[in-house]
């Protein structure tokens, strides 16, 4: 029987039991960094961190007399809006925020409606941009669905589900005469 070699690199390893990795362990642990880092380096890219201003945009989008409304994993219905991050002018944020929850770029740079102080001390800004061709969307994961609404002249404008969000009806209301169902 060969006597086994006991060798210490250091003195605090006296004791340690030594583990072999697995060459499939390792790899499974460099593939999780290298995940890590580029989903570091996508919300860099996207400005996607703590630098949330109090102030945000909201857009309404149109096509062929329909309007656009989302529904959050929260059950609320809304249309797609988010906050401006500092440095952020509202237009480039209301830009970035349809390519974050919707998934396509607007064709068109939107229009300023109406602007209005939240309770919380923030600026709402409104957008609305009117689409040629309907876009291809594709939810994130802060959405279930998505509904386009009709505008009905004969019934006074865009009915609305019940219970749409409370900031935003009130000025969907004001420009279309919207009633909530």
């Amino acid at each position: 029987m060969a006597k086994k070699e006991f060798h210490i690199d250091e003195p605090r390893e006296i004791g340690k039991k030594k583990i072999r990795i697995k060459k499939d362990d390792v790899l499974l642990v460099k593939k999780q960094i290298e995940e890590r880092k580029q989903v570091m380096i996508l919300k860099k890219f996207m400005n996607e961190s703590k630098d949330d201003t109090m102030d945000s945009v909201g857009i309404l989008i149109f096509y062929r007399n329909r309007m656009l409304t989302t529904q959050r994993t929260s059950g609320q219905w809304s249309i797609p809006k988010g906050r401006i991050k500092e440095n952020e002018d509202p237009v480039s944020a209301v830009q970035r925020e349809v390519i974050e929850e919707l998934g396509f770029q607007l064709p068109k740079i939107p229009r300023k409606i109406k602007v209005f102080h939240k309770e919380n001390g923030g600026i709402f800004h409104v957008y609305a941009v009117i689409l040629d061709r309907m876009e291809t969307i594709h939810l994130n994961h802060e959405h279930e669905q998505y509904h386009w609404e009709e505008y009905d002249k004969e019934r006074g404008g865009i009915r609305l589900t019940q219970g749409f969000d409370p900031d935003i009806l009130p000025v969907i209301m004001g420009i279309f005469g919207a009633r909530d169902v």
